[in-house]
């Protein structure tokens, strides 16, 4: 039986191939994601995800014979999706700072760090 782990990070998506008899890894493959941006901006289209998957998948020329797979993936992005459920713009990234300032002084407008902690 082989299970593939596939991890969409946020510069690559790699799979491996574990024959789970055996407990071996006996294929890997590695795609890059092209993450954008200058200075604070950190951005990726999301549609260059699939096809990052779909070519790790590949070149472990063990994909049709997969029997189980489990994903991980970055989190804390922000895809915006229209009603085609495509994707409107570039991912923001979870390391995208540009929105740092606004989220250090709408805490601080709120009354602080702890007033947060205890009306959380």
């Amino acid at each position: 039986m082989l299970v593939a782990g596939v991890d969409s990070g946020t510069q690559s998506t790699k799979v491996v191939i574990v024959d789970i008899e055996r407990g071996d890894v006996v294929a890997e493959g590695r795609a890059p994601h092209v993450v954008q941006g200058d200075g604070a901006v950190r951005e990726s289209d999301p549609e260059t995800w699939y096809e990052a998957l779909a070519t790790a998948l590949a070149q472990t020329a063990l994909a049709s014979q997969v029997d189980a797979i489990s994903i991980a993936a970055q989190q804390h992005g922000l895809v915006l999706l229209g009603k085609d459920s495509r994707p409107l713009h570039r991912a923001i990234l979870w390391n995208d700072t540009r929105a740092a300032q606004d989220a250090t002084d709408l805490v601080r407008a709120l009354g602080g760090p702890g007033a947060w902690a205890t009306t959380i």
